[in-house]
Order: structure tokens, then C-alpha cells, then sequence
């Protein structure tokens, strides 16, 4: 089981990493567009929406189909413990009363 949560971790954590990987790439881009360097037919100008389009869905699908029901197994779980919880404590307190003086 915690083999299976590391790798759903780090599946989700790589998504992550390359979404901010081209947000730190989109900035940088954004930078010299306002400096007024031109991209018009370069490289980054063909290619930079659609492999933003795909890192995003990259990441919305890491959000769907891992952290959802990621989620939905935390709340059950953590209703299934409180569902299940005994209800005597652990440990018993006895008191005692003081001695009779009469």
C-alpha cells in the first residue's frame, strides 16, 4: 500500500513539476514580449501554446484521475475510523473515595 502512494505521489508531483516548469518558461516568454522582442514565426511562437495547452491538461488529468479519488478515499477512510472507533477508552480511571472519618 505504501509503495502504491509513493507512486501516485510522484506521478502527481511530476505533473506539478511540469506545470511550473512552464510557468517559469510562459514568464521568461512573457518577459521579452514585454522588453518588445517579437516572436512571431520562431520556435516558441509555433510551439508554445500547444505544449502549454498539453502540460496543462497533463495536470488537470494528474488533478482528475489521481487527486480526486485520492480525496474521496481520504474522507471515506476517515469516516470508516470514526465509524468503527470503540467507544470505551483505553485507559480506565478509578476513583476512590476518601476514607470514612466517622
Amino acid at each position: 500500500m505504501f509503495e502504491l502512494m509513493v507512486l501516485i505521489a510522484l506521478i502527481f508531483g511530476l505533473g506539478l513539476a511540469i506545470l511550473a516548469a512552464w510557468i517559469v518558461l510562459l514568464s521568461i516568454y512573457v518577459l521579452f514580449r514585454l522588453l518588445g522582442f517579437a516572436v512571431k514565426a520562431s520556435f516558441a511562437g509555433i510551439f508554445l501554446l500547444p505544449l502549454v495547452l498539453l502540460t496543462g491538461a497533463i495536470f488537470f488529468l494528474n488533478l482528475v484521475i489521481i487527486g480526486m479519488p485520492l480525496l474521496i478515499a481520504f474522507v471515506l477512510f476517515r469516516s470508516l475510523v470514526g465509524h468503527f472507533r470503540r467507544d470505551e477508552p483505553d485507559t480506565f480511571i478509578v476513583q476512590t473515595l476518601p476514607p470514612d472519618s466517622s
